[in-house]
């Protein structure tokens, strides 16, 4: 029987590779069931991308930010604008931390923001 990945020397290897594709593949996922109309699905996804994210980076990051942002556009979408904002806020708020004012990021993150404000009213 030939080696399996996970039982070699080069299973760190095969992880951080495997990690590496969750990461692109996850949200990807996520945004296509939530373009497709199926939200709640496409969240489930952006979730697990976001969990996994934050504990690869253990703080402040762009992927992080990306992720928080997306979540809260689908609660957007699910209707839960409240819930929207505050991951929106979040994501803000980590961009600030990255970039400080001056970043299309923030500017991005601030758009977003007060889009979900014009949906709440």
């Amino acid at each position: 029987m030939g080696k399996h990945p996970w039982k070699s020397s080069e299973s760190s290897n095969f992880k951080s590779k495997l990690t590496q594709r969750l990461q692109i593949y996850l949200p990807t996922s996520g945004s296509v069931y939530h373009t497709l109309g199926d939200a709640r699905k496409g969240l489930e996804y952006l979730e697990q991308a976001l969990e996994m994210r934050r504990d690869l980076y253990k703080g402040s990051h762009p992927d992080v930010a990306g992720s928080l942002n997306n979540v809260g556009s689908v609660y957007d979408t699910l209707g839960d604008v409240r819930k929207g904002l505050e991951y929106k806020v979040q994501t803000l708020e980590m961009y600030r931390n990255l970039y400080k004012e001056s970043h299309p990021d923030v500017a991005k993150s601030m758009i977003n923001i007060g889009m979900s404000y014009e949906r709440k009213d």
